[in-house]
């Protein structure tokens, strides 16, 4: 499957770390703000803009077992709290 990416406003540096935070029992995010993620058979890339307060992730390969919208909607509540 192709690959998919999502853009977030509105993303402070707090809200950074706290996604981070809470994305750790699933995977580890390199140190910095951009990277790339790998854990379980899933690959990514990330890129947070302190200065434009956006953060980007990419889904490049997922199992055919783990729905993307899994995946998106984990992301998602970690962002809102």
């Amino acid at each position: 499957m192709a690959q998919e990416s999502r853009t977030y406003p509105n993303v402070d540096r707090d809200k950074a770390d706290n996604l981070r935070t809470k994305l750790a029992p699933y995977v580890t995010l390199p140190d910095g703000d951009s990277g790339t993620l790998e854990s379980q058979d899933i690959k990514g890339r990330y890129a947070y803009d302190a200065q434009a307060r956006t953060l980007t992730l990419t889904l490049e390969e997922v199992p055919f077992f783990i729905p993307r919208a899994m995946i998106w909607s984990t992301i998602e509540r970690a962002l809102q709290g």
